[in-house]
C-alpha cells in the first residue's frame, strides 16, 4: 500500500495500534471503523465492518483495548461511561460483523478503586482462557495492576509499580506511570 492510498482512505487509523490476527492485519481508526490487511493478496479487504459500538462519543480512547483474545480479535468499548459498563465485542471469522462478546461492570471496583469512576485506569491485556471459561481484563490503576475476571467479578491485585520520575522540556517535571501495551508470551522451539 502506497503513501498515497493511505491518505485517501476515508477514517483516520491508528497504525501505531495494529494486531495480527487470523494471518492478516487489523487496525481501528476514528468513528469505530477497522481496516484489514489480507496479507495474502497483499491488499486491503475491500469492505470491514465497524465496531457498533456506542455512538455518543467517537475517539480513539472510547476503544480501552483492541487485540487478540481467546481466538476472537476483540475490541473493549465504552457502553456507558457513567454506569461503568463497556462492551467487548468480536469479529466473527468470516469477517461480517462485531458481536458483543461480554458485558464488562466496572462499578464494584470503584469502592477499592475511586480512580477507575473517573475512567483514571488503562487495560494493556484482555485474557479469554476457552478451557476453564474464564474472560481477565488486565487493568492499571494509579500504581497497580490488577486482573479483573469479568464471569465472576473477582479482582487480584497483581503487582505494584513506582511511579517514573521525568524532566520534560517545557513541561517541567513529571511523575507518571502509565502501560498502553502488553504482549503474551508464547513458546517457540526457535532459538532467540
Amino acid at each position: 500500500m502506497t503513501r498515497d492510498a493511505v491518505g485517501m482512505l476515508p477514517a483516520r487509523y491508528y497504525f501505531d495500534r495494529g494486531v495480527l490476527w487470523n494471518g492478516d492485519f487489523h487496525w481501528f481508526g476514528t468513528n469505530y471503523s477497522t481496516l484489514c490487511f489480507d496479507t495474502d493478496t497483499e491488499r486491503l479487504r475491500p469492505s470491514m465492518p465497524r465496531i457498533p459500538a456506542n455512538q455518543e462519543v467517537m475517539n480513539k480512547y472510547d476503544i480501552w483495548y483492541f487485540g487478540e483474545a481467546g481466538g476472537n480479535l476483540c475490541a473493549l468499548c465504552v457502553n456507558k461511561a457513567e454506569a461503568m459498563l463497556f462492551d467487548v465485542f468480536a469479529l466473527k471469522s468470516d469477517y461480517s460483523e462485531w458481536v458483543v462478546k461480554y458485558r464488562v461492570d466496572f462499578a464494584p471496583l470503584t469502592r477499592l478503586y475511586p480512580e477507575v469512576k473517573g475512567l483514571g485506569f488503562h487495560v494493556p491485556c484482555f485474557v479469554v482462557d476457552e478451557e476453564e471459561k474464564k474472560a481477565r481484563i488486565v487493568m492499571s490503576i494509579k500504581d497497580t495492576f490488577i486482573s479483573y475476571d469479568i464471569n465472576d467479578m473477582i479482582f487480584k491485585e497483581l503487582v505494584e509499580v513506582g511511579p517514573v520520575y521525568s524532566e520534560v522540556p517545557g513541561w517541567g517535571d513529571s511523575t507518571w506511570y502509565r502501560c498502553y501495551e502488553a504482549f503474551p508470551h508464547v513458546e517457540t522451539l526457535a532459538s532467540v
